[in-house]
């Protein structure tokens, strides 16, 4: 789980309350403190004090103290990580091989997308294909209650069937994520649901609960639809994240592509 520098500060400032770290007027230029003899630079810190306040946090002396003294504890624990060689074990060096090869996509990403930028035009392209393709879809508000294996699923369907609450029963029987919703998906298109469930939910004539669960993937769905209209087009504006989504990861596609064809790529 992710925490900020700040949150994370907390657990070590125990730690390192009452040590003292020379402020010494000889630290190296460009540096805000020294461990062990090695610099921690002043810019690596006026990034992560930037982050912390992108994220909502207000400047202070304490907030500045606080990651000072969180930069300087994992400039320990890594210290301490090198004396005992642990990234020197095939595990490690495994491990580490693959955290450099996401970073290097995503640089060559990022520099493919920097020298090829998106425009407006390409945005609003990528919107008229999109509506164009939905302009006859239909959308439903769905719920669902999901089980992990059929006979549950065929007793929940039977206490519906019986009239019990559905929020109800997805809060208390679904091992989806969605239960804390009381099942509930939204407006969904059939281009949103994978294949089984948006053919079952497409061959419904009404609304209301499916008559049998749809399996997918092991786990079995009971699907309810509360309601179901035209696609609503969202402007191009809302639309824009999605959109830009969308042709990020076409420019990858193509990118890659360019790259396959250009390899000598041996099975």
């Amino acid at each position: 789980m992710k925490r900020s520098l700040l949150t994370h500060s907390l657990l070590c400032a125990a730690l390192l309350a009452g040590q003292a770290w020379a402020q010494s007027p000889a630290l190296p230029a460009g540096a805000f403190a020294t461990v062990n003899g090695v610099a921690l630079s002043q810019s690596a810190f006026d990034k992560v004090l930037q982050l912390n306040l992108d994220r909502g946090q207000k400047d202070s002396p304490q907030l500045r103290q606080a990651l000072r003294t969180e930069l300087i504890a994992r400039e320990l624990m890594v210290q301490e990580a090198n004396r005992r060689a642990l990234s020197q074990s095939p595990a490690a060096q495994e491990a580490w091989a693959a955290l450099q090869q996401n970073f290097l996509i995503d640089l060559l990403v990022n520099d493919h997308l920097t020298q090829n930028p998106l425009s407006e035009a390409d945005l609003r392209a990528e919107y008229t294909r999109q509506t164009g393709l939905l302009q006859d879809a239909q959308q439903y508000q769905l719920r669902h209650i999901v089980l992990a294996s059929e006979s549950e699923a065929k007793a929940v369907l039977s206490s519906l069937k019986k009239g019990q609450d559905f929020a109800r029963l997805a809060r208390e029987k679904s091992i989806d994520a969605s239960r804390d919703q009381g099942g509930n998906l939204g407006w969904l298109t059939s281009t949103d649901l994978v294949p089984p469930v948006a053919r079952a939910v497409a061959a419904a004539k009404k609304t209301g609960l499916l008559a049998a669960p749809v399996e997918v993937d092991g786990r079995w769905h009971l699907v309810q639809i509360d309601e179901r209209r035209p696609f609503q087009v969202p402007r191009f504006e809302d639309a824009l994240p999605q959109l830009r989504q969308a042709l990020v990861q076409q420019r990858r596609m193509q990118l890659l592509e360019q790259l396959a064809k250009a390899a000598r790529i041996q099975p």
